[in-house]
């Protein structure tokens, strides 16, 4: 393998950097000739694709981690003058370099040159971490098309050399099956139940692999005969009896291998002597008549339920534009909202004077269908006796990148109640908790950036690898969201309900201005100067208790004053003597 350099050890003190690993180094330390970064602190793991992180980044020199969970991929791609070397820290998986592939594990250094393509897959049940470092920093990435395909037996998407064809033999680097590429299959699992619609992958190899791994805990000597009492009969009537049977067939249809699984714990027996939890389930091999065996695996996720092995990529809208909904079973527009830019409040066409836009009913259309979901998918055979008569509704749903979805929405028949009659004095849709959705998805990306005056050359660099990975990203999604027309999607009537408003929920009638008091007729009077303060008195004493006077008699009788009679001496006769002073005092009153 010419274009392979396996080291046993690298020194990568030649580039002034360093990756301790070690707890106790948890906070990164900068001097003047070394940088060092804890691998530990920037680790991180996507379930849904390679997680990749540059921690150091210079002109001359870039140095990159990526972090793979299993069955992920770094795709096939090549820098056209930029070298690369690729340390694996931990994990397993399969190496790509041009048209070499080896299997690497952790302490394994991987060289690939500049102009030849390189990938890698995680085909272990562990994660990967791998450091990248680039020199000189590139400036281009082409990515190598149709290089991935997916092994038909275990799922597991992997990398095919850049200059495979049609015939040639290929290995699968997860279950080691052969099979030959072939043009007009790839390998993708289908849902027959659901009109052939995807199937959830992660669902379906997690299953596979929890067969593989399969541990006996107890083997029981017991025929076909005596399947019945493990709830393994396949031909009771009742799903707990009958249990789950597993048919596996290769493309051309031949049965591979059939297994069935009791749907119950095998719990009849706790797993431990002590009580507890049951342990496992019960499961059988049809190619195996003789014993029916205990397994340490629960299957909890086990379903003969068609919906529960859809795969779950739904249509995901980002920075929308305007919205425009019909009314009920018309395509009269009932309301259109508008806006400029993502960040941008949205505007009601046609509003009227005295209306002004409620933003509480609008601003959450904002992100509407971000993070849909759907529950199933409706069969083109079932969806007619499924769809009530009324109640139908279209949205037109523009974006500021270039998307244009169609969305036609109609109310469910509930599965419990009949439908109610039409009523065709009211527009109104009858009510539904479900709702069927078919899903119409056109785009007119720009190809371009328009550059800005003025922009300098660095900024510009940057801002054109920007552009071209969204561009990358957007396309990709353009393809995937475009697999979804023709299909009838069961959802959640939480998911339309912003679309199913009426304008009059969408705005609010303006107050009526308060009425003008009428002026008044007389001259107001001047305006009198407030008195000054005054000072209060000091405290009064208040005064002592008065006793009341008795009460008045009814009827006061006069009093009286009685002057005694005066005793009066007689006068002396004329010429008897002269006449003395009197000096005898008067009597006092009442003597």
């Amino acid at each position: 393998m010419k274009k392979f350099m396996l080291l046993a050890v690298v020194m990568f003190s030649v580039l002034s950097m360093v990756f301790a690993q070690d707890s106790a180094k948890a906070v990164p330390k900068k001097t003047d000739s070394i940088k060092a970064v804890n691998l530990g602190d920037i680790r991180e793991f996507d379930k849904k694709d390679i997680l990749k992180k540059v921690p150091f980044a210079a002109d001359k020199l870039v140095v990159n981690t990526y972090f793979l969970e299993p069955r992920q991929l770094l795709t096939l791609h090549k820098h056209p003058t930029t070298d690369e070397l690729f340390f694996i820290v931990e994990g397993r998986g399969q190496f790509t370099v041009g048209n070499d592939q080896i299997m690497v594990d952790s302490g394994s250094v991987v060289y690939g040159p500049a102009n030849v393509s390189h990938g890698l897959v995680n085909s272990s049940n562990s994660e990967i971490v791998m450091i990248s470092v680039q020199s000189p920093k590139p400036v281009q990435m082409t990515y190598i098309e149709n290089s991935t395909v997916r092994c038909n037996v275990c799922g597991q998407d992997m990398i095919i050399s850049e200059n495979a064809k049609i015939g040639d033999i290929v290995t699968c680097p997860r279950c080691h099956a052969k099979f030959k590429l072939s043009k007009a299959k790839d390998g993708k699992w289908l849902v027959s139940q659901r009109d052939n619609y995807p199937a959830n992958f992660t669902t379906v190899n997690d299953f596979l692999d929890t067969l593989e791994e399969l541990k006996v805990t107890q083997g029981i000597q017991a025929g076909p005969s005596l399947a019945p009492r493990f709830g393994l009969d396949e031909a009771a009537t009742t799903a707990e009896k009958r249990g789950v049977t597993v048919s596996l067939k290769n493309s051309g249809g031949k049965e591979l291998a059939k297994v069935s699984i009791d749907r119950k714990a095998a719990a009849e027996t706790p797993a431990s002597p002590y009580g507890g939890a049951p342990n496992g389930r019960f499961i059988r091999n049809h190619d195996d008549l003789k014993a029916i065996y205990r397994v340490n695996e629960g299957f909890a996720s086990l379903s003969n339920d068609p919906k529960r092995w859809l795969a779950d990529g739904f249509i995901q809208i980002e920075k929308i534009k305007s919205i425009a909904v019909t009314q009920p079973d018309k395509t009269d527009i009932a309301w259109k909202l508008t806006r400029d830019t993502e960040d941008a409040a949205f505007t009601l066409t046609g509003v009227a004077a005295g209306e002004t836009l409620d933003t509480t009913a609008t601003d959450p259309l904002k992100s509407l269908f971000s993070y849909a979901r759907f529950d199933d998918v409706i069969p083109s055979a079932k969806i007619a006796e499924r769809i009530q008569p009324t109640g139908k509704r279209i949205a037109t749903i523009e974006t500021v990148e270039g998307f244009t979805y169609t969305l036609t929405f109609t109310p469910l028949k509930s599965s419990s109640t009949p439908p109610p009659v039409p009523n065709p004095a009211s527009p109104a849709p009858p009510a539904s908790d479900t709702y069927a959705l078919t899903v119409a998805v056109a785009a007119e990306l720009t190809k371009e950036r328009k550059k800005a005056e003025g922009e300098k050359p660095e900024d510009a660099k940057a801002k054109d690898t920007a552009f071209t990975e969204r561009l990358k990203t957007l396309t990709e999604r353009l393809e995937k969201e475009k697999v979804l027309a023709g299909r009838n999607f069961e959802i959640g009537k939480s998911t339309v309900e912003p679309l199913l408003k009426e304008r009059a929920a969408l705005v609010k009638k303006d107050a009526p201005p308060a009425a003008t008091p009428p002026a008044a007729v007389t001259t107001p009077p001047a305006a009198v100067t407030p008195p000054a303060a005054v000072t209060p008195p000091a405290a009064v004493t208040p005064p002592a208790a008065v006793t009341p006077p008795a009460a008045a008699p009814a009827e006061k009788t006069p009093i009286e004053a009685v002057t005694p009679p005066v005793a009066i001496p007689p006068l002396p006769e004329a010429g008897k003597g002269e006449a003395k002073d009197d000096k005898t005092p008067a009597p006092e009153a009442g003597k």
